[in-house]
Formats: C-alpha cells, sequence, structure tokens
C-alpha cells in the first residue's frame, strides 16, 4: 500500500483528552489505523482536576482492558458514605456504603481520581505510541478529493480519511466545521450555535490533601441559596471540591468570560468562609490546595456533531454541568457509538476507509448521533435540574424536596435517581460484556427497547381514565353492610369478602418494597383500613391509579426478608376473624352481641400490622455493614412472597370453584321447579346476592383493567417481550373463568415477581 492510500485509511483524531484517547484504544481493539495529535506536551498534564467514573462508564472501559488498571490508580477512592448536607453544613440525609449498593446494582462502583491518572493508564494500554503526536495543536482543516488534511500550528499536514474532534468545549475542528460549512452556498449548521452555549453558573475545582476535619471515604452535596458544594474523598487522603456559584444572569456564547488567577483569588476570598460540613469551611480547604481552577461551565448539546468526514464526540458536541458526573462518562459513551457505526459500516477493514465516500462518512456519523443524541440531551437536562435544586433556584420546590420529601423516601430513592443516569449507557456490540453480576440490567441487556416517555404518560393516563371510569360506575352501587339473607348465598358471601384477601396482600407487599417508601403506597395500613371501612370499588380504583405513578423497578422490588416472613400470617390472622365475625353474625340467630363486635373487625389488621411494625422498626435502619447491603440484593424475600401469593390463590379458586359448583346447583333446582330464568330469578331477589354479584362483577373489571397496566408496564420498561405481555393478557382473561379474579390476581402478583427478580444476575 502507497504512503497516500495509508494515510487515507486512517483515523485522524484531534486532542488527547479521554475521548480522545479511549477512541485510540478502541480503534486498536479492532486494527483500525489512526493518529491522535495532542495540543499539549504532555499525554497526562497536571490539568482539570478529578474524574468521576460511573458504572456506565466502567462497563466500556472495562471491556476495552483497562478496568482492572483503572482500580489500581484509584486505590481507596471508593466512597463509601454520600450526605446531602444543608447550608448549615448539617446532614439532612445519608446513604450508607454507596459503592456496596452501585456494584450490586450496576456491576461497578463509583470511582473518583485524579483525571491525569486516566489519561496515564488509558496511554499505556495503547500498543502504538508512535500514533500519538504531542505539541500538535490544530491550525487548519481541509477536505481533499481523496479526504481530509489537518493543518498544524508548527506548520505539519497529517491526511487521513475522517477526522474526530475530541477537543472540549473549546473546540478547533467544531470552529473549522462552522467555518467550512458557511462557505458553502446552503450551511448545514445552524446560524448561531456557538451563541446558544449558555453558563448558569461558575465553578471553582480542584484537588486539596491531609484536609483536617474532612472524613476520608466520603462524598457531600451542600446545598445552598445560589451555591452548592460537591466535595469527594480520594486516594492518597486527597479531597476533591466543587463549589457552583449561580450568576447574577445567564451568559451566552461570547459573553461567556475565562477567568484569571486574581478572578480566582477574589472568588476565594469572598466564599471562603462558607460552610461544607459543620465543622469545615472552603478556605479550609482551598489552603491545603495542590491544584485549583476557577472556571464558566458551559451548558450545551449542539444540534449538528458533523458535517463530510469530520465529526464532534465529547465536550465538543454535548457539555453538561459536572454536578452529575456524566460528562467524562457521556464521553466515553459517544466514542462507543461511533466504534459501533464504523464497525456496522465495515470499518474493521483497513480499506474500507479509503473506499468511503463522503455520503457513507455522513451515514455512520448519523447512525452516531442518533444513538446518542437523546440520552446527551437527558444528561444535559438533568445535571442542570439537578443543579438548580441543590442550588435552590426556586427555594420553596428545594426546601419542599431535601427537608420534607428527601428524608422521607431513604436512599433507595437517591439510589434510584442515580441509577437513571447510567442504566441507559452504552457498549461496544462487537466486544464481549464481562461478567459482573448485577441487580440492575442496563437498557441494552433488556428483552426489548422500553417505551418512550410519551408512549409511559399514555398508558397512566388510559389505565387511570378506566380505573377512574370504575370507581364512578360502582360506587354509588356499593355498601358495606353485612347481608341480611345469607341462607342462599353463603359461598359467594365467602368468596366475595376473601377477595379482598388478595387485595389486602397486594397492599402490604407493595406498602414494604423499598422503592415504595415515603409515597402514598409506602403506608399500608391507610389502605387496609381503607378498605375494610369503604370497600373495594371506593378503594382499589384509587389504589391503582396511584401505584402507576410509583410502578415497580428491579432495584426497588425487594420486601425486607423479615417483613415478607410475617405478611402471610398478619394476613390471616388479621383479615380472616373480621370475615368469620361478620358470617357468624349473619348466619345466628341471637346475633346482637357479634354484629356489635364486628363494627371493630376492620381494625385487626390494622392494629396487628402497627405492632408489627413497631416491632421491625429497628431492622428498617439503613443497612450498617456491607454484609447487610449484599443480603438486600439476593432476592432472599422472593420465597415467602411466593409462598403468600400461591397460599391465597389456592383459597381463592377453591372458593371461586365452590361457588360455581353451588350456582349450578341451584341453577338446576330451579329449572326442575319450572323457573325459566334460573339463578337470577333465585338470587338476584336477595339485597345481599345483588350487592355480592356487582361486588364480583367489579373485581373481574377491576382486576381485568388493573392487571393489563400491570402487564404493559413491565412491557413498557422492557422487563418482558410483547410476545410474553400478549400471552400474559390471555391468561389473566382466562384465569377470570377458571379461578377467579382475586386467584388471578394472586397470580398475576406471582408471576411479575419472578419476571423482575429474575433480572438479577447475581444469584
Amino acid at each position: 500500500m502507497s504512503d497516500d492510500s495509508k494515510q487515507n485509511s486512517r483515523i485522524l483524531i484531534v486532542g488527547g483528552g479521554i475521548a480522545g484517547l479511549v477512541l485510540a484504544v478502541a480503534l486498536e481493539k479492532f486494527d483500525i489505523d489512526y493518529l491522535l495529535l495532542e495540543a499539549h506536551g504532555n499525554i497526562a498534564p497536571a490539568v482539570g482536576a478529578s474524574i468521576g467514573l460511573m458504572p456506565s462508564g466502567l462497563l466500556i472501559l472495562d471491556q476495552l482492558g483497562c478496568y482492572e488498571a483503572i482500580r489500581v490508580v484509584a486505590q481507596d477512592a471508593e466512597i463509601e458514605v454520600t450526605h446531602m448536607r444543608d447550608e448549615n453544613g448539617k446532614s439532612l440525609s445519608c446513604t450508607r456504603h454507596i459503592n456496596c449498593h452501585l456494584e450490586m446494582r450496576h456491576g461497578y462502583p463509583m470511582l473518583f481520581f485524579d483525571r491525569q491518572w486516566l489519561l496515564q493508564v488509558l496511554y499505556n494500554q495503547i500498543k502504538h505510541k508512535d500514533r500519538i503526536l504531542l505539541n500538535s495543536g490544530i491550525k487548519s482543516i481541509r477536505h481533499t478529493d481523496s479526504g481530509i488534511e489537518i493543518l498544524t500550528a508548527r506548520g505539519q499536514v497529517y491526511s487521513g480519511a475522517m477526522v474526530v474532534g475530541a477537543d472540549g468545549i473549546h473546540s478547533v475542528v467544531r470552529r473549522e466545521m462552522a467555518r467550512i460549512t458557511s462557505e458553502t452556498p446552503t450551511s448545514i449548521f445552524p446560524k448561531g450555535s456557538e451563541e446558544q452555549v449558555a453558563c448558569h453558573y461558575k465553578c471553582s475545582f480542584g484537588i486539596a490533601q491531609n484536609v483536617t476535619q474532612w472524613h476520608n471515604s466520603e462524598q457531600c452535596f451542600t446545598i445552598g441559596h445560589g451555591t452548592t458544594f460537591l466535595v469527594a474523598s480520594g486516594p492518597q487522603n486527597r479531597v476533591y471540591w466543587f463549589l457552583f456559584v449561580r450568576l447574577p444572569k445567564i451568559l451566552y456564547g461570547k459573553d461567556i468570560p475565562r477567568y484569571t488567577k486574581d478572578d480566582e483569588a477574589k472568588f476565594v476570598e469572598e466564599y471562603q468562609g462558607f460552610v461544607i460540613t459543620e465543622n469545615l469551611t472552603f478556605g479550609q480547604v482551598y489552603s491545603q490546595r495542590l491544584t485549583s481552577t476557577l472556571t464558566p461551565l458551559h451548558e450545551i448539546v449542539f444540534q449538528k456533531w458533523s458535517f463530510k468526514r469530520m465529526l464532534l464526540v465529547g465536550d465538543s458536541a454535548h457539555k453538561p454541568n459536572p454536578i452529575g458526573g456524566m460528562g467524562g462518562n457521556g464521553a466515553i459513551e459517544s466514542v462507543a457509538e461511533l466504534i459501533n457505526a464504523l464497525l456496522d459500516a465495515g470499518c474493521d477493514r483497513s480499506v474500507r476507509l479509503r473506499e468511503m465516500t463522503d455520503a457513507d462518512f455522513d451515514s455512520v456519523f448519523t447512525r452516531m448521533q442518533d444513538a446518542r443524541y437523546e440520552r446527551a440531551k437527558f444528561t444535559v437536562k438533568s445535571s442542570h435540574a439537578m443543579q438548580a435544586l441543590f442550588a435552590s433556584e426556586k427555594p420553596l420546590l428545594s426546601y419542599v424536596v431535601w427537608k420534607i420529601i428527601a428524608p422521607m423516601m431513604g436512599e433507595e430513592r437517591s439510589l434510584r435517581n442515580l441509577g437513571l443516569r447510567i442504566v441507559g449507557g452504552s457498549r461496544i456490540r462487537r466486544l464481549p460484556i464481562p461478567i459482573r453480576p448485577r441487580a440492575v440490567p442496563y437498557e441494552h441487556e433488556l428483552l426489548q427497547k422500553p417505551f418512550s416517555t410519551w408512549k409511559m404518560a399514555l398508558l397512566r393516563l388510559v389505565h387511570a381514565t378506566a380505573m377512574g371510569a370504575l370507581w364512578w360506575k360502582y360506587t354509588a352501587f356499593h355498601t358495606n353492610q353485612a347481608p341480611e339473607y345469607i341462607s342462599s348465598c353463603q359461598m359467594q358471601f365467602m368468596q366475595a369478602k376473601l377477595n379482598g384477601l388478595t387485595s389486602l396482600l397486594v397492599f402490604l407487599v407493595e406498602g414494604y418494597r423499598s422503592g415504595n417508601r415515603g409515597s402514598l403506597i409506602g403506608f399500608p395500613s391507610l389502605f387496609t383500613t381503607s378498605l375494610q371501612v369503604w370497600g373495594l370499588p371506593q378503594v382499589l380504583p384509587l389504589y391503582a391509579i396511584l401505584s402507576s405513578f410509583f410502578s415497580i423497578s428491579p432495584s426497588g422490588r425487594v420486601v425486607p426478608t423479615h417483613a415478607a416472613k410475617w405478611l402471610l400470617s398478619g394476613l390471616i390472622f388479621g383479615y380472616v376473624p373480621g370475615v368469620a365475625l361478620e358470617y357468624l353474625a349473619s348466619t345466628s340467630s341471637d346475633s346482637t352481641d357479634l354484629r356489635r363486635l364486628t363494627r371493630y373487625s376492620p381494625l385487626i389488621l390494622p392494629i396487628l400490622m402497627a405492632s408489627t411494625s413497631l416491632i421491625t422498626k429497628p431492622n428498617e435502619n439503613h443497612a450498617k455493614e456491607v454484609g447487610q447491603v449484599v443480603e438486600r440484593y439476593q432476592n432472599n424475600d422472593v420465597h415467602f412472597l411466593q409462598f403468600a401469593y400461591k397460599f391465597v390463590m389456592v383459597v381463592q379458586a377453591v372458593l371461586h370453584i365452590a361457588n360455581i359448583s353451588q350456582s349450578r346447583q341451584m341453577l338446576n333446582i330451579s329449572t326442575k321447579q319450572g323457573t325459566i330464568y334460573g339463578r337470577s330469578s333465585v338470587l338476584r331477589q336477595l339485597p345481599s346476592a345483588r350487592i355480592l354479584d356487582t361486588e364480583f362483577e367489579f373485581m373481574i373489571l377491576a382486576t381485568i383493567t388493573y392487571g393489563v397496566f400491570s402487564i404493559w408496564d413491565l412491557r413498557a420498561k422492557g422487563f418482558i417481550s410483547t410476545q410474553s405481555a400478549i400471552k400474559a393478557m390471555l391468561l389473566l382473561l382466562l384465569g377470570q373463568i377458571a379461578i377467579g379474579p382475586g386467584a388471578t390476581w394472586a397470580a398475576l402478583w406471582n408471576w411479575r415477581e419472578v419476571q423482575i427478580s429474575s433480572l438479577s444476575t447475581l444469584a
């Protein structure tokens, strides 16, 4: 191959930061030629501060063979405790063993360490060091007949098939793209795109060491009014800090300043007294600094990332606020999707790059951007919202969230919110995913792609409308009085009453799920009492609508084992005696005392539950030992829950079948007596029978409606396939006839429990 042909078969990478070096490592995995041009004279300069690697980024780095080396340099960088603190440094909420939680959930921890250490690890991974050119700042780029050329500031010219701009928010490649496209008759770049770059905050960040009054292995967010601290521990007694300060007004484009050391000195003087913890100020941390910077924080997702043979990745294409810790991880994900697009186009053959036209590259780049664009927007938007909440841009909202909701919700909600930024990450499809057991699958590991936000909202709306209609229709016909005439429909009475058994079991199970803590459905006594006081038609539709907004997740599925063990026995001893009393009161000739007693039967279960909750409350505190965290994700509760579901299912099915048998006997009797109306003429004349028929009819429609939503909720999340969802719906309908609505609901919840718990690979 001639020199020209060889040069036109390689990829030119501009920028030796995280995105550029990860791309170089990935290209070597598939033997794709490249040349990396870095402006600095050192591949791992002591600029910047820390890097926070999340599980989504570590998964890709693990695919590339870098993970173990990263763990070595990160040393004891794992965060053990995360605090949310108020403006006085007082802890509002705390999550212990957060890295153990993350590793159990997502297969990887969260690592904070020096950014330059990561650059050195990536550089060490590269086999062809001669392809890394330092002191090679870019002056200009131009397209040629057979490829593309880069002219450096020192006058060298380098040719290639395409250029990847991994050179940050102040990207020279993006500047050149804008210049070149502006010279074309119809520019594809939106005019003024650079002026759309917004800056809401400035930030002091840096590395300190041996800071007194700071606890190692800790991370904290300190909220304020227009200010936020993010401080985290690192290896070698390092402390990484970020102090975010809101600007008086939003700045755009050229109005965004570049701060000097004098600006930094004035900033530190102004904010040195600001509190991080109750015993630590910003000034104390800053006085122990190794390196520090004051910088504006750019926020943008550019609409167009490519032109002809030029492509942007990382911060040059999408730049979030760093408080979410997703900037570097987003760059790694963009590299993964670029590799996927290149391999799909056959670029694992060197000759393919030389053969590709501008249109071919445009197709590759479009595929890459399509794979990343929405997630990049989500990252920038969610990071901005997170910062706004921490800095009390809306004081009332921040107060309610941090002082009321967050402490009540507990650690599961914060861990789940963190997980939402992780599970949508990318991976390199042609490389195997290392076996790292985890409780929560990534979206690319799901059976099918999850529904979009608007589809999920539509599903909830349809479900809420159907349940609301049931509530409206059946509430007017419902009564809570015990039937006065029971002898002719005893079995139907028992079935109707014990239909509530499934409802109560569901209320208890969902009430104790870790993911529902702090929500309305996280207070099981509220609904168990309401059910016995007002009845199914009033309570179940409202409960179903509420529960749709707190739908189950793999991480929040867990019911504490101690609670799962007593649920069934508590349900039986708390509910069945009340049903028995009603039954005896209705059939006894002298039942005055019994009737008086039945007035208090709805209180038996709530009192039993409240007593048990007080006894078990100490066990619901945050896990104090790593072993307790590990046990939480081992699905030890599933066995007990399945037993409860199956027990209730069998009881309800037997009653349903017995009721059908009794109804047939009565129909035969009425037929022999010459009655042409059958069961209706005998039973429906009785007030109690009309009540029971109405409640049974409601139970069927409610079970179908709630069941269909629950099935499609699993499909919407990608937990089951469409085929499985359709099959489950058919069985749901068949079950109403075969075993009755109560038993079918219990069977559905048992199946649902198994489907979600089976997503874990920890077993």
